[in-house]
């Protein structure tokens, strides 16, 4: 059972032969590590401050290095710390067996989280981008997964563009309806607190010959869309969108952002 208190306070068994006899393991530890690798040393005891030497064999059979730690102050005895390395050695072991509990814990953790949230229905709205706002406040809630957020987000810009251009209307529509079962999937797998890969996001991702003609102004627009930043070079873009797709889509600066990335998922579509 883990409690609040930092793990192995007090205690006091991996090290013998201790120069600070009132310091726990943990404490114990901090000054080996700062006495074999920094200058000064700030050793906290009794507002004093030593002086490490370079590491050098131990003159001692328990140890297997040394450091001499000088004191500021005239008069005042140097000390020597001794590293043995089965002590360390052990010092380390339980420590890194400790993440073994501490896994553990999260994963019940985890657990009775998933089983608490998945008896609280989700809001089923009628409406799709209604149904979206709902998952998004509920992605972040349960699971605060970044690919789940990910895709709501793109569904959201999605739905909320308005084609201004009749020609694209019945084109817009098709492909909003064909994202639906995708909106369903993301809501029963947050219902269940399942994090799974969606299968229902290729008509998201569908992509046509263009993606590799205009791999890089792709990649740039939709980072620059997803960065919330201006990209300078948003009417390049524009120029070879329309260039390579005749047209059709009338990419212009003056479009809502939004509508833009409409398009462009429109025109990455194999219809």
């Amino acid at each position: 059972m883990i409690d609040n208190k930092e793990p192995f306070n007090g205690e006091m068994k991996c090290f013998k032969d201790r120069i600070f006899e009132n310091e726990d393991d943990n404490n114990y530890f901090k000054i080996i590590r700062a006495c074999f690798g920094a200058h000064p040393v700030n050793l906290n005891q009794e507002n004093s401050k030593r002086f490490a030497s370079w590491p050098f064999p131990s003159h001692i059979n328990t140890g297997d290095l040394s450091v001499r730690l000088y004191s500021r102050d005239v008069g005042k005895e140097d000390l020597t710390l001794n590293l043995d390395i089965k002590e360390m050695t052990e010092f380390l072991r339980i420590r890194y067996e400790y993440l073994d509990v501490i896994a553990d814990r999260i994963r019940t953790l985890f657990f009775q989280h998933q089983q608490k949230l998945s008896k609280e229905k989700i809001d089923t709205k009628s409406d799709p981008l209604e149904q979206l706002y709902v998952l998004c406040t509920e992605s972040k809630r349960r699971l605060d997964n970044d690919y789940y957020n990910g895709e709501i987000d793109d569904l959201i810009i999605i739905f909320e563009a308005r084609v201004t251009d009749a020609n694209l209307v019945q084109l817009a529509d098709k492909y909003k309806e064909s994202l639906v079962p995708l909106i369903e999937e993301i809501k029963t797998n947050l219902q269940k607190m399942n994090i799974v890969d969606l299968v229902n996001d290729s008509d998201l991702r569908i992509r046509s010959n263009l993606e590799k003609e205009l791999s890089y102004e792709l990649s740039k627009f939709f980072a620059s869309v997803h960065g919330d930043s201006y990209d300078p070079l948003f009417e390049y873009y524009f120029e070879r969108f329309n260039a390579s797709t005749d047209g059709k889509f009338k990419f212009t600066k003056t479009d809502d952002i939004k509508l833009t990335f409409l398009k462009a998922k429109l025109m990455l579509t194999d219809w």
